[in-house]
């Protein structure tokens, strides 16, 4: 397929156009014009959506079939210009990708870096993620356009990232060496990642590092990635109430959490609330993406929180479908609603139930947040803080000695190459009380929806890892038979050294697609204080209504 770039209706020559197939959600190719604005692109006819850019212009085409006939792009002048440096002076084939963090396919913009180093390009107003590839390589960092000055990128050259290391030094990888480290470090909250929702040793091995730190090390708090409100019956369960589990997890209505590893962890936490009278673990969720349940408990207790009629109508408009009736009010109603959620958000008494009030109307007060500007493009990041608000004022308001936190690892860290992360603002709130493990897995499968969203969640294979992966690398080197259990602090000099340099792993969320979107370059040590590796990871077993399947 070929076609030309123009600007102004003359050839726009140097611009840069990338090409990604909508069926897949994957780049499959990036052409640069030449000095008469044309290019050449292997391309199969189908749907893809297109980003190009230049030094004065750019164009984003959401969805455009190619057939194999020529195309036309005609660059807009509606964009800001962008400038750096990277410390890749005299390396060729280097690209600087901006990547706009939008609810689209494909809206990556690349300049190709040039001998001395620099770059330049033209990109609308958003907020993106910013790497190198080709070449040479770079974890993510985040950029916002407009921007001021130029933007400096710091890489390593590919073949050296992708060198798998020959490590010689024994490495301690015992759980017991874990578990010391975080004893040692006197951390009030550990954060627990997971690569994938749907690894059923995920869930085991987590719910194992936790039993064996409310035994040693006298945790009493489970902070969970579900939704607040809906937790509250998680609680009641292992306090010994006679709560039906089943409904309560369907009840939170997240496939991830439907499970039976999942009931099977809650059920090892009542037994062990059983036997431990005057020890016992409380459960809260953190997330806020729902919003009937917080606003029908702040209603049904209307009396004892001097709720007026204008309150409760405040309180009913935000509970109906996540507070969408709250972005075409007026600013004067809107300020009402502001005061009243942060009126609500202060605690009136010392019981459980002022917590859950608050924490309530703290949720409410977050996803009403997630209405204001861009929704798409701050989404994530407002999704973070607000968990992280949460996990903060659940662990001070009740006053847990030691506290965990389970959510999948781009949350947990305190670096991501895209979104500030849940564990960076928890780090930022808590200091040197927070420690986060990353968890991650060899080889095996996990549960995820296909890309296309056509089948459902499935099963997906998830093939072994590199060799100069994280993965790879440290099972290689701690015999790839049992699980690693890593304190970064502990380990050996070289492996230290060896972790300056951001290394591969491999995540995937709630969808797959394909071990190549699996695969990111993460500076491990600004990320995690501990590593849990397991060798090899299963489906986890949905209940009957943890099952998804699409709707057609």
């Amino acid at each position: 397929m070929s076609g030309i770039v123009t600007r102004d209706g003359s050839p726009a020559p140097g611009a840069t156009i990338t090409f990604t197939a909508l069926a897949s959600g994957q780049q499959v190719a990036v052409a640069v014009a030449g000095r008469d604005g044309r290019f050449r692109v292997p391309l199969a006819a189908g749907d893809y959506s297109i980003a190009a850019t230049a030094e004065h212009g750019m164009a984003w085409i959401p969805d455009r079939r190619i057939t194999g006939l020529d195309i036309a792009i005609e660059l807009s002048g509606g964009c800001h210009a962008v400038t750096g440096r990277v410390n890749a002076a005299g390396v060729p084939d280097v690209d600087a990708m901006f990547s706009r963090h939008s609810s689209n396919s494909g809206d990556t913009f690349v300049a190709k870096v040039r001998g001395d180093g620099r770059f330049s390009l033209c990109l609308p107003a958003g907020e993106y993620t910013a790497l190198l590839s080709g070449a040479v390589l770079s974890a993510g960092s985040g950029v916002s356009v407009p921007s001021t000055g130029d933007i400096q990128l710091h890489g390593h050259l590919t073949r050296e990232i992708k060198r798998a290391p020959g490590f010689t030094s024994v490495i301690p990888h015992g759980i017991d060496d874990l578990i010391a480290d975080i004893q040692r470090s006197r951390a009030r909250l550990i954060g627990l990642g997971e690569a994938t929702h749907g690894s059923a040793e995920f869930v085991t091995e987590r719910a194992r590092l936790t039993f064996e730190l409310a035994k040693r090390a006298r945790l009493q708090l489970i902070l969970l990635e579900v939704e607040a409100i809906a937790a509250l019956t998680l609680d009641r369960y292992v306090d010994g109430e006679d709560v039906d589990l089943a409904r309560a997890v369907a009840g939170l209505k997240f496939w991830t959490a439907d499970t039976y590893e999942f009931l099977h962890f809650l059920e090892g936490v009542r037994e062990y609330n059983a036997a431990h009278a005057d020890a016992r673990i409380r459960i809260w969720g953190v997330d806020a993406q729902e919003t009937q349940g917080p606003a029908a408990l702040l209603v049904d207790h209307a009396q004892q929180l001097g709720l007026s009629a204008d309150d409760r109508a405040l309180l009913e408009l935000v509970a109906d479908a996540r507070a969408k009736a709250v972005r075409p009010l007026t600013a004067a109603r809107r300020a009402e609603l502001d005061r009243l959620l942060s009126r609500l958000s202060a605690p009136g008494g010392s019981t459980d139930l002022d917590t859950q009030l608050a924490v309530a109307a703290r949720s409410l007060a977050i996803q009403v947040g997630y209405l204001d500007g861009d929704f798409d493009a701050m989404y994530d990041a407002r999704r973070n803080a607000g968990m992280a608000e949460l996990a903060n004022f659940i662990v001070r308001r009740t006053g847990a000695q030691r506290a965990c936190l389970w959510a999948h690892n781009d949350h947990v860290s305190r670096f991501s190459p895209s979104d500030p992360t849940m564990g960076g603002r928890l780090s930022e709130l808590l200091s040197t009380d927070y420690y986060p493990v990353g968890f991650f897995f060899g080889e095996g499968s996990s549960r995820a929806w296909d890309p296309a969203h056509e089948i459902g969640v499935i099963s997906h294979a998830l093939k072994p890892p590199p060799p100069y992966s994280l993965e790879g690398a440290l099972l290689a080197a701690t015999g790839a038979q049992r699980i690693a259990w890593l304190a970064l602090a502990a380990l050996p000099r070289e492996v230290r050294t060896w972790l300056e340099t951001p290394r591969y792993v491999r995540e995937l969320g709630a969808v797959y697609n394909g071990d190549d979107r699996a695969m990111i370059l993460l500076d491990l040590r600004s990320a995690f204080d501990g590593l849990v590796i397991i060798p090899t990871v299963h489906d986890t077993s949905p209940t009957p209504t943890g099952v998804r399947r699409a709707k057609h």
